[in-house]
């Protein structure tokens, strides 16, 4: 319970977060214990104490396995998620996050759709990336990246 209570404790001070595709995983799988951990930021959404912000393909990636699977259960998951929560903003790559992806890429080892999540969240200013990617958190160094196993009791 301790590492619940330091996550609540620092999302408390944040105002506005990128969440990572598998941080959204877990919350539409209701996986555990990372589910509980990013349900608690989609209800500071809905209070209008925090924005979040996603990438674009980020959607691509939620969105693939259904798809790809048949799971119109799941695609209108994904949808209705990105749509209709209020407080998430999607925001689509740009020239501008193009090119500070590009830059990331060309100095760590991070794959394109981990640079283009962090370049998103860099250009709209949020105050943290919400991940559960180790590597995002040691090549990201322009903002936290917030590993959600930090915050969990395994």
């Amino acid at each position: 319970m301790a590492g619940v209570q330091r996550w609540q404790e620092l999302c408390s001070g944040l105002n506005r977060v990128a969440l990572d595709s598998n941080a959204l995983v877990y919350y539409l799988n209701g996986i555990e214990p990372y589910a509980p951990l990013v349900r608690h930021l989609l209800q500071r959404l809905t209070t209008g104490d925090l924005i979040a912000v996603v990438s674009s393909l980020v959607m691509v990636e939620l969105l693939t396995k259904p798809l790809h699977q048949g799971d119109q259960n799941a695609v209108r998951a994904v949808e209705a998620l990105m749509e209709e929560t209020p407080g998430i903003l999607v925001y689509p790559v740009d020239n501008t996050i193009a090119r500070s992806a590009a830059a990331i890429r060309a100095r760590s080892r991070l794959a394109l759709a981990d640079a283009v999540i962090a370049a998103t969240a860099i250009e709209h200013r949020c105050d943290a990336i919400v991940s559960n990617d180790s590597r995002m958190v040691q090549e990201i160094r322009e903002i936290p990246c917030l590993r959600l196993d930090d915050y969990t009791r395994r």
